[in-house]
């Protein structure tokens, strides 16, 4: 928020094309969190630019009981969190793209040396085993892709 609000400041507005945001938020603080952008683009006259989702994320790791529920996180509730994000992103603006950080476990969130809140953000666990949000973001994207 810092960095756009400079920009703006700035008049960076005839110097970029896209918007982007960074969000890890649950559905609920999903919207806050766009609409907040939104308004911060608009007093800066950069409402009209598109707002690109380029990271978020969700945690699961349901092999380590431990690790689930250091984060209170589960492959249910990152499948949830994940469809419901990419669906508010879409409902937004239909121009908008949103990107999950990230495809793979960036890290073995098995051992305690792993366990970074993001060790289990992958929607493929290392090995690439799918989680449940990999077929779940599947079957959301053909559902709102697939011609008539």
């Amino acid at each position: 928020m810092e960095w756009l609000e400079r920009a703006g400041q700035l008049g960076a507005k005839d110097y970029f094309d896209i918007a982007t945001i960074h969000s890890y938020a649950a559905p609920s603080g999903y919207s806050a969190a766009i609409k907040q952008r939104r308004d911060m683009l608009a007093r800066y006259g950069m409402g009209d630019k598109p707002l690109w989702i380029n990271e978020l994320g969700a945690t699961a790791y349901d092999f380590s009981p431990e690790y689930s529920q250091k984060y209170s996180c589960s492959e249910l509730k990152q499948a949830k969190v994940l469809t419901a994000n990419y669906a508010l992103s879409l409902s937004e603006d239909p121009r908008m793209k949103a990107f999950w950080f990230c495809t793979y476990d960036p890290r073995d969130s098995a051992h305690e040396s792993g366990w970074a809140w993001d060790a289990g953000i992958g929607v493929l666990y290392l090995g690439f085993l799918p989680k449940l949000s990999y077929a779940a973001l599947a079957g959301v994207s053909y559902e709102l892709d697939r011609p008539e």
